[in-house]
C-alpha cells in the first residue's frame, strides 16, 4: 500500500484526522502525523505571538522542518487536504512544492483556490473520489516518456496495491 503524506492547515485538522483514518483503514501508511498531540508543534496560541526572530530560533522549529521534510521524502503520494471553502495555504504550499520537485504523486481533497501552480495536482472532491483516484494511480502509474527511453509496461509499477478489493 502507498505511503502518504497529508498536508493542510491547522484549521483543517479535524478533516485531516478523518482523511487519515479513512486512508489507514484501507492499509495505507501515513508517513508523518504532524497534527497528533504527541508530535512537535510550536504553533500554539502562545507561540504564534513570537516575533519571527524568536520563532525561527525556537528549539522545535528545526525538528518540525526535518520531521515534515522526511515525511515528504518517504511518501509516494502527497495529498493536500483543503476545506469546503477555498482558502490559502502557507506551509502546505511549500510542502507541495517540495513534493512536486521530488516527483511525488500529487492529490488534493476539498476545494482549492484557483491557482495555476495547482495544475499538476489530481483534484478530488471527497474521500470516495480520492480513494478511487489513488487506486487508479497505483494500477496505472504515469510514465514520463519525455526522455525517449523505451519502457516495458509497468517497469516503474508502484508497489502499493496488494488487494484490489481494498478499494
Amino acid at each position: 500500500m502507498p505511503k502518504i503524506y497529508l498536508a493542510s492547515s491547522f484549521q483543517n485538522i479535524p478533516r485531516v484526522i478523518a482523511v487519515s483514518a479513512e486512508l489507514e483503514s484501507h492499509g495505507n501508511k501515513i508517513t508523518t502525523k504532524w497534527w497528533a498531540q504527541d508530535n512537535i508543534n510550536i504553533h500554539s496560541e502562545k507561540d504564534d505571538n513570537l516575533n519571527p526572530e524568536k520563532f525561527y530560533q525556537h528549539p522545535a522549529c528545526k525538528k518540525i522542518f526535518e520531521r515534515d521534510l522526511n515525511g515528504i521524502k518517504e511518501c509516494q503520494i502527497f495529498i493536500l487536504v483543503a476545506g469546503d471553502i477555498p482558502a490559502k495555504f502557507n506551509g502546505a504550499n511549500i510542502e507541495l512544492g517540495i513534493a512536486f520537485q521530488l516527483n511525488k504523486a500529487l492529490f488534493s481533497i476539498g476545494k482549492l483556490e484557483n491557482c495555476a501552480l495547482y495544475h499538476p495536482v489530481i483534484k478530488c472532491e471527497n474521500i470516495k473520489e480520492l480513494n478511487k483516484k489513488i487506486y487508479e494511480w497505483c494500477i496505472y502509474p504515469a510514465i514520463d516518456d519525455s526522455d525517449d527511453q523505451d519502457y516495458e509496461p509497468f517497469d516503474d509499477y508502484p508497489d502499493c496495491i496488494d488487494d484490489e478489493a481494498m478499494y
